[in-house]
C-alpha cells in the first residue's frame, strides 16, 4: 500500500524587499498564496528595513524543524486574546502573508532559503541580526516573521500609524 504525503501549511510574513515584485521576492520561491496583512511592530532603517516586535508578540522562537514551526503557528491561534496595546511605542507595518503548502521537506527548503537571506541560523539563534519568531497579524492570523534587534537604527514611520516600506 503506497503511504500518503501529509499536506502542510507554513505562512511567512514579509515586508520590504521580500514582496512581491521587489528585489528578493525570488529567493521566496513560489507561494501558494499571497495576502496583504499588517503586524503591530517598528520599521527601522539600517540599509534595508529591519522589524522590531513588541515582546509581548514574539510567542515563539523559529526552531530548525519545520514540523515543529507547524505546531507553534497551531498553538499561536490560541494566544489571539493577547493585547496589542502597543501602539504608543509600536507602529502597524503593512507586508504580505505568505503561504507555502506541501510535504514536510518542501517547506524546509522554503525556511532554508528564507533563514539564510535573513542570516538566521535557529541552532544559534542570538548571533545573528534577524531571529525567526512566530507572531500574530492584526486579524490574529499565526505567521513565521523575521524580527531584529533595532540597535539604534531610525525608525520609519510614527508609532500609531501604518508604516510601509
Amino acid at each position: 500500500m503506497e503511504q500518503k504525503t501529509q499536506t502542510l501549511t507554513l505562512k511567512y510574513f514579509v515586508y520590504g524587499t521580500l514582496k512581491k515584485g521587489h528585489g528578493n521576492h525570488r529567493i521566496a520561491g513560489r507561494p501558494d498564496k499571497i495576502e496583504p496583512a499588517l503586524v503591530v511592530g517598528n520599521l527601522r532603517a539600517g540599509g534595508v528595513p529591519f522589524l522590531e516586535l513588541p515582546e509581548d508578540n514574539k510567542l515563539f522562537m523559529g526552531t530548525g524543524s519545520p514540523a515543529q514551526d507547524m505546531k507553534n503557528l497551531a498553538k499561536a491561534k490560541n494566544a489571539f486574546e493577547r493585547r496589542f496595546n502597543y501602539l504608543e511605542d509600536f507602529s502597524i507595518v503593512k507586508g504580505e502573508v505568505f503561504t507555502y503548502k506541501g510535504d514536510a521537506e518542501y517547506l524546509a527548503t522554503v525556511t532554508t532559503r528564507m533563514d539564510r537571506l535573513e542570516g538566521y541560523n535557529p541552532n544559534n539563534p542570538y548571533y545573528a541580526v534577524y531571529t525567526r519568531i512566530v507572531t500574530l497579524t492584526t486579524d490574529g492570523t499565526p505567521v513565521m516573521v523575521y524580527d531584529a534587534v533595532p540597535n539604534g537604527f531610525r525608525l520609519l514611520g510614527t508609532p500609531g500609524n501604518i508604516v510601509e516600506f
